[in-house]
C-alpha cells in the first residue's frame, strides 16, 4: 500500500440540503446563547449573563427537543434569515417558557428601553 494512500484519505462529499442548515442554525443558535450567558469574555455577555441571564437547558439535546419543531415551522414560514430565538420576557432565562422564534422586526418591538441620551446629558452638565 502506497504511503500516500494510506496517511490521507478523501473527504467525505459535503452534505448540502435544508436538513443540514437547519440543524446547524439550531446548534450555532444554542452555542451563541450559551457564550453570552456564561463567557465573560464574550461581547454581549454584559447585556445577557452580567444582568443574571442564565440558559435552563442543561445540553444542546434539550434544547433541541423543546425547540426544534417549533424553529422547523417558523423557518419554513419566514426563512433562516429571519427566524431568530426570542424571550418573551427580556428579564427572564433562557427555557422553554419564556422563548420563541421571531422576525428581526418582532425582536426589534421586544427589546429593552433604554435611553442613550442619558449618556450624553450628563456629559453636557459637565
Amino acid at each position: 500500500m502506497d504511503t500516500a494512500e494510506h496517511t490521507f484519505r478523501k473527504r467525505a462529499p459535503h452534505k448540502r440540503g435544508p436538513g443540514r442548515n437547519n440543524k446547524n442554525k439550531l446548534y450555532r443558535t444554542y452555542g451563541g446563547m450559551i457564550q453570552r450567558c456564561t463567557n465573560t469574555n464574550d461581547l454581549g455577555y454584559k447585556y445577557w449573563g452580567g444582568r443574571g441571564i442564565k440558559c435552563l437547558w442543561k445540553t444542546y439535546d434539550d434544547f433541541r427537543e423543546d425547540m426544534e419543531e417549533s424553529f422547523l415551522e417558523h423557518n419554513k414560514k419566514h426563512g433562516g434569515r429571519f427566524t431568530t430565538l426570542d424571550r418573551i420576557d427580556n428579564d427572564g432565562h433562557y427555557c422553554k417558557e419564556n422563548c420563541r422564534w421571531a422576525t428581526p422586526k418582532e425582536q426589534r418591538v421586544n427589546q429593552r428601553k433604554t435611553d442613550r441620551r442619558k449618556k450624553w446629558k450628563i456629559i453636557e452638565e459637565n
